[in-house]
């Protein structure tokens, strides 16, 4: 889906360049940042790997699936020099999010991508987004009941915690909040998601040379290659997400 990539890209492209191999997504369900990251292997670390469904789906090829709860992880400390969690946050009690935080902090051995949605602005468009399916007459997902039925993180809180925790850290915005609710909207009819999924898909692909796919494909990811570089620029004004870059202490 493109609103995850937009999420992923900024993380995608820094382990890329820093060409980590040891990565953590926890919260990953069954697919996560693995579906773009191909080189490699990604441990998924989730309660369910369902994504909401009733069955569990099947896995990524690239996802190593680990059942486990982010209150208490199952990994000997610094085990990945990465650890990833997105748009998990929001889904755990406040009064366990600085226990989610140390713990996975406490498995990294370089750096945590915390990234969620927040702050009251994001709510309101979670709430719009609501009304929009209820104005349908269509089923409100179960993520989006559960980001209503619970308190957004907020900036503040979390800075709190990590100045509390002397954890050393950096903010980036992620997504314009305008943007996010759009694609959100064309996201949730069923023959507009499909496109934009196919084209975020070919957006991140890695290998561009003429000879690894057909010939119609790779003329489609040419054209396609500038829109990796323009969602880079998708994060100005008041975003929907924040995104916490947290560095381990040498």
């Amino acid at each position: 889906m493109l609103n995850q990539l937009i999420r992923y890209l900024p993380i995608m492209d820094f382990i890329r360049r820093k060409q980590y191999k040891e990565v953590l997504e926890v919260g990953s369900g069954s697919n996560g940042i693995a579906k773009y990251l191909t080189n490699g292997y990604i441990v998924g670390c989730d309660i369910s790997f369902a994504d909401y469904a009733e069955r569990e789906r099947q896995i990524n090829r690239n996802l190593i699936p680990v059942r486990g709860s982010a209150e208490s992880l199952p990994f000997k400390n610094g085990s990945f020099e990465i650890v990833v969690s997105s748009d998990m946050l929001e889904h755990v009690k406040s009064t366990v999010r600085e226990n989610v935080i140390r713990e996975l902090y406490r498995v990294a051995n370089e750096m945590v991508f915390l990234i969620f949605p927040c702050g009251n602005e994001a709510l309101e468009s979670d709430r719009r987004l609501r009304k929009y399916y209820e104005s349908k007459n269509r089923k409100v997902p179960r993520w989006l009941t559960e980001h209503l039925e619970s308190s957004f993180p907020l900036e503040e809180n979390i800075s709190n915690v990590l100045n509390k925790n002397n954890f050393e850290y950096i903010i980036k915005n992620n997504e314009n909040l305008i943007i996010h609710h759009l694609i959100m909207v064309l996201e949730s009819l069923p023959s507009i998601e499909r496109y934009l999924t196919r084209v975020a898909n070919l957006i991140v692909q890695e290998d561009f040379a003429r000879g690894s796919c057909p010939k119609r494909v790779y003329v489609i990811r040419f054209i396609l290659r500038p829109v990796r570089y323009l969602i880079k620029y998708l994060n100005f004004g008041v975003t929907y997400r924040k995104i916490f870059i947290i560095k381990k202490k040498s």
